[in-house]
């Protein structure tokens, strides 16, 4: 089931992310054990003709909330930084962090950009997309790109407010539930 998976995996990151603000050193083995399984998934079960708007709505925005959290404390962890409060992640990975962090779900590579902007915002592109930036005039994911079945039609402007970036002057995140994502 893609909504267990998915909030497993955004509350077991989240563990891990209290064990690394308490000083102590992160085991991501069990975090990366629930992503591996994001990456068997079967194509079809992120269709949107095979799942609820709401499911995957839920599940895309807990695996983005994920990927932020894991790619933080693997970042730290590898290069010894402290989470503090002038750690920024989008200054991490060369200042590329949200097109850099990424999981591979169902066989292909998603980045944060790629989860916010083509799966979320209905492949709109990222900030500077009118400026032919990521994705130019075909949004983030070209005409060709596989990637594009799992775009979520409807899209929600307030999905905004649902994902995290990862800085501590973020709002805390939430694990979403199909049954509760509107709420």
């Amino acid at each position: 089931d893609i909504s267990t998976l998915s909030r497993s995996l955004l509350q077991t990151v989240k563990r891990q992310k209290g064990t690394f603000l308490d000083g102590a050193n992160v085991v991501l083995e069990e975090v990366q054990e629930l992503a591996d399984r994001l990456a068997a998934l079967p194509e079809e079960a992120l269709s949107p003709t095979r799942a609820e708007h709401k499911t995957l709505l839920a599940f895309w925005l807990n695996v983005y909330n994920s990927l932020v959290l894991h790619a933080v404390l693997w970042v730290c962890q590898m290069d010894g930084l402290r989470c503090t409060p002038s750690l920024t992640p989008k200054n991490l990975l060369g200042g590329k962090f949200f097109a850099r962090a990424a999981y591979t779900v169902a066989g292909h590579t998603l980045t944060l950009e790629d989860i916010e902007h083509g799966i979320l915002r209905e492949n709109k592109g990222g900030p500077s997309y009118l400026n032919l930036g990521t994705g130019g005039p075909f949004g983030q994911f070209w005409p060709t790109d596989p990637r594009r079945r799992f775009v979520l039609k409807d899209g929600d402007v307030r999905v905004h407010f649902a994902l995290n970036c990862g800085a501590k002057s973020c709002p805390p995140i939430s694990t979403y539930e199909p049954e509760k994502v509107d709420a």
